[in-house]
């Protein structure tokens, strides 16, 4: 049973998300605004930012999702791509053959 459980714990890739119900702001019309990262979506639209997809829904929620935690079981690795967009850009666990 403690083998299973160690399992599971050494091998874990989640997600990180976050969401903003009401993102309206004065100053920005038609758009969503970020007071964390002072940043804006339009209304309706989906943008790419690093390793995020930020998202404005038509009634101005803004959801943010990332990549979140990854951890590698003993033997294998972590390994990311920079250079491509959400979600192929999250860390995968490598593991040799």
């Amino acid at each position: 049973m403690l083998a299973v459980v160690l399992f599971g714990v050494l091998h874990i890739v989640s997600g990180a998300a976050r969401y903003v119900a009401n993102a309206r702001n004065p100053a920005y019309p038609g758009k969503c605004y970020d007071t964390v990262t002072k940043s804006t979506v339009n209304k309706g639209a989906t943008i790419y930012k690093g390793c995020e997809k930020w998202s404005c829904s038509n009634d101005y929620g803004l959801e943010v999702v990332g990549c979140g935690l990854a951890v590698a079981q003993q033997g294998c690795q972590i390994k990311s791509d920079s250079s491509k967009r959400y979600p192929d850009c999250c860390p995968k666990e490598v593991c040799p053959k």
